[in-house]
């Protein structure tokens, strides 16, 4: 096994292609599920819904005070994770690597350090790199992990392949585990929930909806509060549009509201925890990324508590505004205030179809900041992330009838427009360019922090037929054009005249 994890991470340092990277990636998790797991008498495992991630924790308690504190960084570098705030935990686990590395037998935390950048980098886009650290992660602590967590680490493996745009991998790795695993084992739970999500992806939604029947029966323990957040508003969601059973979706809605309260509790007693393991200065600094946060979900639970929810059952233009404040808070980054991938997916064929009945053409915009880590590495990542809300604001004005404007990954923004011929896409993408160019953003110190962008676009004329790759199709081709900017000295608009595969498919 570790020599085929070497084999693949040694493709890291070749001109490699990413999707024949990806699927002898896939390939390995195959042969390492069929080999290993499946061997493996399933009923000899204890049932443990313990996270993979709390080995440390497990850890740490059995270690003295004045060891502890030597963890600190590595402590909060977890809360980070655990709140979804990536930035500070990607900063924090670099921080603590040297503690990690100081220690005996660290092959534990080295393999969960390695998962969560796993984890962080797919949210940031970057997919080859969580690919590599997936790979690093399981090679160093799979002779540490039980059956349960070895389970876990896969699924959430898998998911990369559905975040870039290779899902049919996934869909295979999901497969062989459902096949292998299910009804055994308590983690079927977050299979069930991935398989779920990759359902959605290939806009299958009355499969998803059988799967989200099967989980809705699991105790509450064995999903997270976000997972449950998720599933009930989509469930809500599927009531209200292809079910229209307002009974339905009202108490999903209502269920989905309990988690999020749920949720906001769990984010309060993190938030005190990081005062015990920060220095007071950093504590203060970072809270105030906290506040936003938690103002966001005080107020989404004081607008629709349970009560309020219930009274709606015959007012339904009620319960549109409620479904739609919780579809926004849902599709909505946190930092930027744009749309998420998860809007992305759940409206690409709405947005494809009516493309289509009105014969008009689909133009995709594909934005990324140029050397935007030099921002963060001159002024740190609280006012780089001041920068990336200020512009993405800027982005936003600029589009004010538009809805397809999306953080597609860390510093990239996407945006679909309708009705916009090539010149007219050129065009609008010279004015933002200009604008972001433009654009003066004061640190707190008072200096002054410009930025430029490189866009990439790609055109479909007409759409004859939607098909479920067209998007990732859109998408390779306006990162063509993009990359293509970069090459050229960025800060600039690129058109790839030649289509490629966009003529010849579509």
């Amino acid at each position: 096994m570790i020599k085929k994890i070497d084999q693949l991470l040694d493709w890291t340092q070749e001109s490699w292609d990413q999707k024949a990277w990806f699927e002898e990636t896939t390939n390995f998790i195959l042969g390492f599920i069929k080999e290993s797991l499946a061997e493996k008498s399933i009923e000899n495992f204890p049932v443990d819904n313990s996270k993979l991630i709390n080995k440390v924790d497990d850890y740490l308690e059995s270690v003295s005070l004045q060891e502890s504190k030597l963890f600190n960084d590595f402590k909060a570098a977890l809360i980070f994770f655990r709140t979804k705030e990536y930035t500070f935990a990607e900063e924090y686990l670099t921080r603590a690597t040297k503690t990690i590395n100081k220690l005996n037998n660290n092959e534990v935390f080295l393999g969960i350090k390695f998962f969560c950048l796993a984890k962080i980098q797919m949210e940031k886009g970057d997919f080859r790199k969580s690919n590599e650290f997936f790979l690093k992660g399981f090679k160093i602590i799979n002779n540490h992990l039980n059956f349960n967590e070895k389970t876990e680490y896969l699924i959430h493996w898998s998911y990369l392949f559905i975040e870039s745009n290779n899902p049919k991998l996934a869909e295979t790795i999901l497969n062989l585990l459902a096949n292998k695993l299910l009804p055994q084992i308590n983690h079927a739970y977050s299979l069930l929930l991935y398989i779920l999500f990759l359902h959605k992806r290939l806009y299958n939604r009355e499969s998803a909806m059988s799967y989200a029947n099967l989980l809705l029966s699991c105790p509450d323990e064995y999903l997270d509060n976000d997972e449950w957040y998720i599933l009930h508003l989509f469930c809500g969601d599927f009531f209200a549009k292809d079910n229209e059973n307002l009974e339905k979706s009202i108490y999903h809605l209502t269920m989905a509201n309990n988690f999020l309260s749920r949720k906001w509790k769990v984010v309060v007693k993190q938030i005190s925890l990081l005062q015990d393991v920060l220095k007071l200065s950093e504590y203060l600094q970072i809270r105030k990324t906290y506040e936003d946060k938690m103002l966001e979900i005080i107020l989404e639970n004081n607008l629709h508590n349970n009560h309020y929810l219930k009274s709606l059952k015959n007012a339904y233009e009620e319960l549109q505004k409620v479904y739609s404040t919780l579809q926004e808070y849902s599709f909505t980054d946190g930092l930027t205030k744009l749309y998420n991938r998860r809007y992305l997916w759940e409206k690409i064929s709405d947005f494809f179809v009516l493309a289509m009945k009105e014969k008009v053409p689909v133009s995709c915009l594909l934005i990324d900041f140029d050397d935007f880590k030099k921002v963060n590495d001159t002024y740190g990542h609280i006012e780089g992330d001041k920068v990336l809300k200020r512009s993405c604001k800027a982005i936003k004005s600029l589009f004010k009838k538009h809805k397809m404007i999306i953080r597609f990954g860390g510093e990239e923004i996407l945006i679909l427009l309708l009705k916009v011929n090539k010149s007219q896409a050129i065009k609008t993408a010279e004015k933002l360019r200009k604008t972001l160019e433009e654009l003066e953003i004061t640190t707190d110190n008072g200096d002054t922090i410009k930025v430029t962008v490189s866009i990439g676009i790609s055109l479909l004329n007409k759409i004859d037929i939607v098909k479920p790759n067209l998007l990732d199709k859109m998408i390779m081709e306006a990162d063509r054009s993009m990359y293509l900017a970069k090459s050229k000295g960025k800060n600039r608009v690129e058109f790839i005249t030649d289509f490629g595969f966009l003529n010849s498919d579509f």
